[in-house]
């Protein structure tokens, strides 16, 4: 059964990559439901005065109950959800010897916890209906592996597992599941994680960080959210109807698999 253009579900867009996604879906025809434990009011203000619709939806990700009760308040207010994009997560610089137990908790809770609690409460509809999109966004530093990232490379890779193995799974009822593995964006999370973990809280020289990291690619420029949309525009399209189990690297040929 072909989409009818109803609802898509993109966590973590009150902000950076996540919003981009949400106002691009919305432009693709989607009700979006703007999905975040921040406010989400300005992604949804931008969809609405670009003519689209959109709902904003308080949710702590890493709650079984929230995410369990997120799924009927989507439908109710939206309809039938035909596109769950899984982009909440977080980001924290730590070397492995200075990792705590809680650290570690954290990044599994938001990254991969998050993500199964989400399809466990959209993936049946789809089920149903016979139709559905699943996208689930990754890091090209499973590839990569860098330094001070183990908790955050672990719960990425996860997602990638997640994703082939739910493929697996939901294909033969019409629901296709895709990973994207973006490299850094530029976006303002970004900018306060450098800040953070990189810079002393000064946030000044990240302009000249990205384009330092983007001389690591093929395409030497750093990536902005516009860059990555596309993908998720096509995955949640009815022409990627064969393209499933997949893991899509995009990064500007840094991590070349």
């Amino acid at each position: 059964m072909a989409s009818g253009k109803n609802a898509a579900v993109v966590t973590g867009s009150a902000g950076g990559l996540g919003a981009a996604f949400a106002e691009q879906l919305a432009k693709d025809g989607y009700s979006v439901a703007v999905v975040d434990i921040k406010d989400g009011t300005d992604t949804v203000e931008r969809i609405r005065a670009a003519g689209g619709t959109a709902e904003s939806f308080a949710c702590d990700m890493t709650s079984p109950e929230a995410v369990e009760q997120l799924g009927k308040d989507v439908v109710t207010k939206l309809g039938v959800v035909d596109v769950l994009v899984n982009n909440a997560g977080r980001y924290d610089n730590c070397a492995f010897a200075d990792m705590t137990y809680e650290i570690w908790r954290t990044a599994m809770a938001l990254n991969l916890d998050g993500m199964f609690l989400a399809c466990k409460a959209f993936a049946p509809g789809m089920r149903e209906r016979g139709w559905g999109r699943i996208i689930n966004i990754a890091s090209n530093s499973t590839f990569l592996a860098p330094p001070g990232m183990a908790q955050y490379i672990a719960s990425k890779s996860g997602s990638i597992g997640l994703t082939r193995a739910l493929a697996s799974e939901l294909g033969a009822d019409g629901v296709t599941v895709n990973a994207i593995a973006p490299g850094p964006v530029k976006t303002d999370q970004l900018r306060h994680a450098y800040a953070r973990d990189f810079a002393g809280g000064d946030a000044s020289g990240f302009e000249d960080f990205m384009t330092a990291m983007a001389q690591n690619q093929s395409i030497k420029r750093y990536a902005t959210p516009e860059d990555v949309t596309g993908l998720v525009s096509f995955l949640a399209s009815e022409t990627s109807t064969m393209v499933t189990g997949q893991t899509i690297v995009c990064d500007g040929g840094w991590a070349r698999v």
